[in-house]
């Protein structure tokens, strides 16, 4: 179903990923391991995403997070925290999201994780964004370019955080020979 996310059928991309999400998960449930129920919680949470699967995401989450508890993976518990920080701010709990993005910039630090540091520091120039401090918020997301500056997706999570910051600059314009290439 993971893969499905970036099919170029959105009929069979939306059905069929949703299918799957649900199956394997049932499937990994009543298998009942802890390894297969993340991945497959991963799998789900992508499938459900949209305004109508937030509650689930949240449970999806926070089921992720469980599972890190019960089993010592620190690692899961990045992934749960990151998936739980998109939900709270979705949700508008902007004071639980900072809870979660503090703790998942330490424990991304303890562990040493290049991935889970970058995208402390990406969650970080998130939230900084959501105040309005906008030069904070480049800062934020320079830096996290920098700690993975080679790692595919890292440069258009990049610009993708660039555009939203310069919409709110009323400086899109700069973005104009970027956008082309």
């Amino acid at each position: 179903s993971m893969e499905l996310t970036f099919s170029d059928e959105p009929a069979l991309r939306d059905t069929l990923r949703e299918d799957l999400s649900r199956e394997a998960l049932e499937m990994a449930r009543r298998l009942g391991a802890p390894a297969a129920i993340a991945l497959a919680c991963r799998a789900r949470w992508i499938a459900a995403w949209g305004p109508e699967g937030l509650d689930e995401r949240s449970a999806l989450a926070e089921e992720i997070l469980h599972l890190a508890w019960e089993t010592g993976d620190r690692a899961l518990e990045l992934v749960g925290r990151a998936r739980r920080i998109t939900c709270s701010t979705q949700a508008g709990d902007i004071g639980a999201a900072e809870i979660d993005i503090a703790a998942h910039a330490r424990l991304a630090g303890e562990l040493h994780m290049p991935y889970h540091e970058w995208t402390a520091m990406t969650l970080r120039a998130g939230r900084v964004l959501l105040d309005g401090s906008f030069g904070a918020a480049e800062k934020l997301a320079e830096e996290a370019l920098s700690l993975l500056p080679g790692r595919p997706g890292a440069p258009q999570a990049h610009f993708n955080q660039a555009t939203l910051i310069r919409w709110e600059q009323s400086r899109l314009g700069e973005l104009h020979e970027a956008w082309q290439g």
